[in-house]
């Protein structure tokens, strides 16, 4: 009877089953800080792993021996990260989500509301192009923080010139629903 020699990809699964393989790499990325690629947890000693697999072990070189509960340790909380990450990222968060999680969770960007945005963004240009160059300027000089009298000094006026030129700004604006 003939027996037949197993594949060196059926020795590594089998070690890998046997021996608790860690792929360091895998779980941490290239730059992990380690020189190991892999870890591997097991009761057995080096001379031991080395004559229980010659063909598997050396590939797995250099590794980090760890015990049996480490890589168990390793091993679980890796798969609960990954399970974490991957529901955080197919989670979508919904409008209904108002109702059960809070605000925080709901995306307040709905087509509605980006539309209704736009349209009063392109009704306020018309509401400023609608207003004279100098009732512009005087409401530009308002919007960065300077007050009526500052207004009256830098273009050389009266107050009640600055003061009718905002109230005239302001019926305009009511009138464009501002």
């Amino acid at each position: 009877m003939e027996i037949k020699k197993k594949s060196i990809n059926e020795l590594r699964k089998e070690f890998e089953e046997e021996q608790n393989v860690i792929n360091l790499v895998d779980e941490y990325g290239e730059n992990n800080g380690m020189p190991e690629r892999y870890a591997i947890g097991t009761t057995l000693s080096e001379e031991e792993l080395m004559e229980k697999y010659p063909e598997v072990y050396p590939l797995y070189k250099p590794c980090k021996r760890l015990s049996v509960d480490q890589a168990s340790f390793i091993k679980s909380s890796t798969k609960k990260q990954h399970a974490d990450n991957e529901r955080q990222r197919s989670h979508c968060y919904s409008l209904d989500c108002i109702d059960y999680e809070g605000n925080e969770y709901a995306d307040s960007d709905t087509v509605e509301s980006i539309i209704e945005r736009k349209e009063k963004k392109e009704e306020l240009n018309e509401a400023i192009k609608s207003l004279t160059e100098t009732q512009a300027r005087r409401l530009e000089l308002l919007l960065e923080g300077l007050s009526q009298h500052e207004i009256m000094k830098k273009e050389g006026v009266n107050l009640f010139a600055v003061q009718c030129s905002l109230e005239q700004i302001k019926e305009k604006l009511k009138k464009f629903g501002f």
